[in-house]
C-alpha cells in the first residue's frame, strides 16, 4: 500500500461498462497513475458488467459488478467485497475514471494528512478520502443507492438524478466538511470526451489532479438529467 504520512492508502476508481465507454477514459487515468502508484494499490470497479468477480489485471485489481449505481458504484463494491480485496487500507482515495493525475500528485498528497475522511472539493460529487471503517459503518446509507443489475436507461437517469441531488451524501452524513483542495478549481477547457455531453476540465492545483466534470449543467434543473449518465 502507499504510505502517506503514516496512513495506508489505496486508490479506488469508479468506472462503468457502457457502449465502449470503459476503455475510452479509464486508460488515460491508469496511464497517468502508473509511474506513481503500484498496480496492487489501484482497485477499479466496473459497473454494469455482464458478470461479477474480483480479478488481478495487468495494471490494477478489477472488481466487476452488475449494478450501475453511478458514482456510488465503487463505494458499494468496497462494502460488498471486504473479504475479497486482500489487505484493506486505512483509507481509500476515491476517483472517477473521468479524472487523471499530474506527475506531482503523490508528492502533493504527502503534504497532507489523509488519516481522516476528506473531500477533494465540495463542488465535485463524492471524490475524496474515505476511511474504510467509514464506508462499512455507513453501509445502510450507501446501499440505498444500489441499482438493479444492468439497469435500463430510465433507471440510469433516475439513479443519476438521485446521486446528483444527494451529492456528497457520505460526507454529509458524517458531517465532514474538510476539503483537500482549499481553493476552487481552475477550468482548463470545455469539451466532449465521450458521448454528447460537454465537460469542464477542472484542475485542482493543490493536488495536481484533473477532473472532467459534466454535472455543471442540466437540460432542466427539476428533471432527471437526460444525457450525463456517468460521473
Amino acid at each position: 500500500m502507499v504510505l502517506i504520512n503514516g496512513t495506508n492508502v489505496k486508490f479506488l476508481v469508479n468506472s462503468v461498462n457502457y457502449n465502449g465507454y470503459l476503455g475510452s477514459c479509464l486508460s488515460n487515468l491508469i496511464s497517468s497513475m502508473r509511474s506513481q502508484i503500484s498496480n496492487e494499490d489501484i482497485v477499479v470497479v466496473q459497473g454494469n458488467s455482464s458478470s461479477e468477480g474480483v480479478t488481478t489485471e495487468t495494471d490494477y485489481t478489477l472488481v466487476k459488478v452488475r449494478h450501475n449505481s453511478m458514482e456510488m458504484t465503487a463505494l458499494i463494491a468496497v462494502i460488498d467485497n471486504q473479504s475479497n480485496l486482500g489487505t484493506l487500507p486505512d483509507v481509500w482515495f476515491y476517483l472517477h475514471d473521468t479524472c487523471d493525475i499530474g506527475p506531482n500528485f503523490i508528492t502533493r498528497l504527502n503534504t497532507l494528512d489523509l488519516s481522516n475522511d476528506a473531500l477533494v472539493h465540495w463542488t465535485v460529487s463524492n471524490l475524496g478520502v474515505y476511511r474504510n471503517s467509514t464506508l462499512v459503518s455507513n453501509s445502510s446509507v450507501i446501499q440505498r443507492y444500489k441499482s438493479t443489475d444492468n439497469p435500463n436507461l430510465q433507471e440510469n437517469r433516475l439513479n443519476k438524478y438521485k446521486c446528483v441531488c444527494d451529492k456528497n451524501i457520505v460526507y454529509r452524513t458524517i458531517n465532514c466538511t474538510t476539503n483537500l483542495s482549499s481553493g476552487s478549481a481552475t477550468t482548463i477547457s470545455t469539451s466532449k470526451i465521450y458521448g454528447i455531453v460537454k465537460r469542464k476540465r477542472l484542475y485542482f492545483s493543490e493536488l495536481d489532479l484533473y477532473k472532467n466534470w459534466s454535472n455543471f449543467v442540466w437540460p432542466r434543473r427539476l428533471d432527471p438529467p437526460r444525457f450525463n449518465l456517468h460521473p
